[in-house]
């Protein structure tokens, strides 16, 4: 089962984007093969993009 998650980051960049009333453009996703990921764990909001090699 894939899960969905919005992180903590981009919570607070939305926001930042929110106060200053700058536009969100969403233009970019990232796919990454990270090793030993468990996909049935609930989701880590406080994760990072995962290593240049990962990616």
């Amino acid at each position: 089962m894939s899960q969905t998650a919005i992180t903590l980051a981009f919570e607070q960049w939305k926001a930042s984007q929110a106060v200053t009333g700058e536009a969100v453009l969403l233009d970019e996703f990232v796919f990454a093969n990270v090793p030993g990921l468990e996909a049935t764990k609930p989701v880590d909001r406080k994760e990072t993009l995962p290593p240049a090699a990962q990616i």
